[in-house]
């Protein structure tokens, strides 16, 4: 395809300072608003781009009323440049452009080679691509584009996770002298990236150099002591083990350079260290599949940006760096008790704070209400927090009238939601009755409705849901009237364990649908969190962690919750740390953000799990329906289909459909269908895109 109005091939490098090359001299391409633009229509090359979504792009929330008009300009000026090669649609603009001419889809094209190489056997052809892949950065991602600042933080990890893989396939061949002095720069600019340092100390120990090793590990652990409050990861400690012991570390096996499984990467024999065989395989292969969903719904429903939602557990008012719709306030020092310390007094600081960062970003606020202080119920039990919290309606109730008028009247439009208390079944945060409970959600409704009419009512949450008697509870709760006036139901939806699969949450919100509906109290699910013991959970390692978070999302959608608020945003001790304050994202963060990045604009029709759908018993799968252009409204027949599929324990394999066009992986892996090849299905989630609309009845 040609992409100029000469006839010449344009190259388009993002990875790096945003700009275009025809035959290697800069064509110019104007000032950061035209960087801009151009930079979303390349990442989106060949799709439309609808113009709200590239004023957002370039004002982020603060656009001009002559925003639109300025997008016409920066694309007029663009063409001046580059000719025929962007192209106006109804809805938006388009950039045509050989996928090869782009340096973003070059590197993930050789990326994606490189993991088939690998799964092949051909190591040295393997990292020959990845090798190429990293050269074609030429500074931060983006650079110049400062709007895009999430993508190029996104791409930059990217770039991390190949370079991981290259080192550690580079020292599987046997590279450990060549590759020590690339790896201590590395640890010493990524000191929190443990991935490099367990590569630094397998290349040290290999060369016979312990001690260097071992002082490694020392000084990482004792960073991340003092500076996140953690222990290393499982891998480091391990491998600090086998180095104490005077042991072997064998090469990892059964990875490819994005950790999908695959054939495991072999030393040569001249490496000295042994090579890991092959795991006896797992998997379970089936034949195509008849559909037939666990639920099926017509027309399918949208799912909304605010339905990945995250509790924060900070004060400072700073919002997680990756991609979520949604917050809940919760845990950062903004209960009752802290807003209103005394009858007269207001402290609105902290929760300011929140909320205006919230605003900023354009994140709805779910905002959880109660628990006052020690003056409005001074004989009240004390909740579990360090101020003078009470686990109690106050004792009087025109308290919690002036309590809610005042912070409604604050925040009128600011709040998208107000929780009315959190985890009321349970004594350390609510001994009252259901009467005055029921009393106080109708209070809090009617004053909310009438100060702010397009605010949400979410009842008071309830959890450890898994106990019958708990659930009867909800059910009398329910009777007294607590559910009455509220939009939704807020629960606590969570395994049995915390360290449990995310799936065993459908049955808890199937538990909780019965009970709701034997009192004709169905209302929206708003899962708010989970049981209160997870806090005390051990860490789940890091492949675990990333795939139960992005699976509690999905499970959510399965479930057919409205929201789901991820517990928590800030904390670094929980089982699953999405991102400690002051850190950077965790690779669980990023796998949440790439999953929401599938789903934009997406409508899900249907949900199947194992032999509902003749599909292999430890396999899950959502079906979504896709607008034919973004941001285009509700599906139509020109509409595109995708499948979302995952095991909760295992492997599976499945043959490719014959509509089948890509499958695409969480860390940005984009691997072509072949037909008749079989579909690879982890724990770790996958979607898988078709060429064109599926038909309806095939689910029916």
């Amino acid at each position: 395809m040609l992409h100029h109005a000469g006839g010449v091939r344009m190259d388009y490098r993002l990875l790096g300072p945003v700009e275009v090359c025809d035959q290697g001299t800069a064509v110019p391409i104007g000032g950061p608003r035209q960087r801009t633009v151009l930079a979303v229509l390349a990442l989106n090359l060949d799709r439309v781009v609808p113009v709200r979504a590239l004023v957002d792009a370039v004002w982020d929330g603060s656009a001009p009323v002559t925003a639109h008009g300025q997008i016409l300009t920066a694309v007029s000026a663009l063409r001046r440049s580059l000719g025929a090669a962007i192209e106006t649609r109804s809805t938006g603009y388009l950039l045509h452009a050989d996928p090869d001419d782009v340096d973003v889809h070059s590197f993930e094209r050789l990326a994606a080679e490189a993991c088939e190489l690998n799964a092949a056997g051909h190591l040295d052809a393997c990292v020959a691509r990845l090798r190429a892949a990293l050269a074609l950065w030429r500074g931060p991602a983006l650079g110049g584009v400062r709007r895009l600042a999430a993508e190029a933080t996104r791409l930059e990890e990217r770039r991390l996770l190949v370079l991981e893989r290259c080192l550690e396939a580079e020292l599987a061949m046997g590279r450990h002298a060549d590759r020590v002095g690339e790896l201590l720069a590395l640890t010493d600019s990524h000191p929190f990236r443990e991935r490099f340092r367990a590569l630094l100390m397998r290349a040290l120990h290999h060369l016979g150099r312990q001690a260097e090793a071992l002082d490694c590990y020392r000084s990482g652990r004792r960073l991340l002591v003092e500076e996140l409050g953690i222990e290393p990861g499982p891998e480091l400690q391990r491998l600090h083990k086998t180095i104490l012991a005077g042991g072997h570390d064998p090469v990892p096996g059964a990875t490819d350079v994005f950790g999908q499984p695959s054939t495991p990467i072999r030393p040569t024999t001249a490496v000295g260290v042994p090579g890991s065989a092959a795991p006896p395989s797992t998997e379970r292969v089936v034949q195509q599949h008849v559909p037939g969903p666990t639920w099926y719904q017509d027309p399918p429903r949208p799912v909304r940006r605010v339905f990945f939602g995250v509790t924060l557990n900070s004060t400072s008012g700073r919002m997680p760096d990756f991609r979520v719709g949604a917050v809940r306030l919760w845990d950062c020092s903004c209960r009752w008790s802290n807003i209103q310390p005394h009858r007269e007094v207001f402290d609105w600081q902290t929760l300011d704070r929140l909320v205006t960062g919230a605003r900023d970003v354009d994140l709805p606020v779910l905002y959880t209400m109660g628990l006052p202080a020690g003056w409005a119920c001074p004989d009240a039990k004390r909740a579990p927090y360090l101020e003078d919290c009470r686990a109690a309606a106050p004792d009087d109730l025109t308290d919690w009238d002036a309590y809610v008028h005042t912070t409604v009247t604050r925040y009128r439009g600011r709040i998208e939601a107000y929780e009315l208390w959190d985890y009321v079944n349970s004594p350390m945060w609510y001994t009252g009755d259901a009467d005055t409970l029921a009393e106080m959600v109708r209070r809090a409704a009617r004053i909310i409705k009438d100060v702010d009419p397009a605010a949400l009512v979410v009842s008071p949450s309830f959890g450890d849901l898994w106990d019958p008697a708990v659930r009867e509870q909800l059910r009398l709760y329910a009777e007294a009237g607590v559910l009455e006036l509220c939009d939704a139901v807020a629960v606590k939806l969570h395994p049995r364990e915390p360290s449990g699969p995310p799936e065993e949450m459908i049955e808890l919100s199937t538990l909780i649908d019965r009970t709701l509906h034997s009192v004709g109290a169905q209302r929206l699910l708003w899962a708010t969190g989970p049981s209160h013991n997870m806090v005390h959970a051990p860490r789940l390692d890091q492949a675990t962690a990333e795939a139960y978070a992005v699976r509690q999302f999905l499970v959510g959608i399965f479930a057919r919750c409205e929201r789901m608020y991820f517990y928590n945003w800030g904390n670094r001790t929980l089982p699953i740390v999405l991102q400690a304050e002051g850190g950077p994202p965790t690779q669980a963060a990023w796998s949440v953000d790439r999953v929401q990045h599938w789903l934009a604009d997406a409508y899900v029709r249907s949900a199947s799990h194992g032999s509902d759908d003749n599909l292999p018993p430890n396999v899950w799968q959502l079906r979504f329906v896709f607008p034919s252009s973004p941001g285009g409204g509700p599906p139509d027949r020109s509409s595109s289909e995708a499948v979302i599929r995952w095991t909760d324990t295992g492997t599976a394999s499945m043959p490719a459909e014959p509509d089948t066009d890509r499958i695409e992986h969480l860390n940005g892996t984009v691997e072509p269908a072949v037909p008749g090849s079989n579909v690879h299905v982890t724990e770790l989630p996958i979607i898988i895109r078709y060429h064109q609309r599926r038909l309806p009845s095939s689910d029916s």
